[in-house]
């Protein structure tokens, strides 16, 4: 059973990603799929093609490949996010100015970077849609707080009893705009 920790939260009539690992969760467990479609019920649940790829990249059977092509594709549940080339550019663009406010933050703070360039045009395009846009991740060192909030977590009992977790964070434009001019003060300082 999934559980929202803010039951107050606003998430009704925001597009809702779902990275890759709780995709691949809902996918295995049928009670947690319904659930989730039940609390995201006034929400538009939407997969990014990136996401896509990597929820398909590494399946070897081809009966699991296509029970994934087959969940992924059903438009009575997920929504196809908007690909064309115009917008991935836009992304791009974000994914790489991110990595470097990442990478700059990361290193300041003594951390590692490694995001995966899958999670970084998944930060992307939650910049691009900022208003109207969350996401839902298991891993959310790969959205750091320097440009991400957590709004809500999704709490749900494990097989062996113990209890799970999922954050779902939103794109924070004013935490971005710090954290970018001090890139820019970086670069202008170092003469980039």
């Amino acid at each position: 059973m999934l559980f929202l920790k803010d039951k107050s939260a606003s998430i009704e009539g925001k597009y809702i990603f779902f990275d890759n690992d709780f995709l691949s969760l809902i996918l295995s467990d049928a009670e947690l799929f319904q659930n989730s479609l039940d609390i995201f019920l006034k929400c538009f649940i939407t997969i990014d093609p990136f996401t896509e790829f990597e929820f398909l990249r590494d399946v070897f059977l081809p009966e699991q490949r296509l029970i994934r092509e087959k969940f992924v594709s059903d438009d009575n549940i997920f929504h196809p996010a908007t690909s064309h080339q115009e917008i991935f550019n836009k992304i791009q663009e974000n994914a790489l100015i991110l990595s470097k406010i990442y990478s700059h933050q990361s290193q300041k703070n003594g951390g590692k970077g490694g995001w995966s360039t899958v999670d970084l045009l998944l930060a992307g395009r939650l910049m691009l849609n900022s208003r109207t846009s969350l996401l839902i991740t298991g891993n959310k060192r790969d959205f750091p707080t320097c440009v991400f909030d957590v709004v809500n977590v999704l709490n749900y009992e494990k097989n062996d009893g113990g209890i799970g977790s999922f954050c779902i964070i939103e794109f924070n434009k004013s935490k971005f705009e710090s954290a970018y001019k001090k890139l820019k003060d970086l670069e202008k300082k170092n003469n980039f």
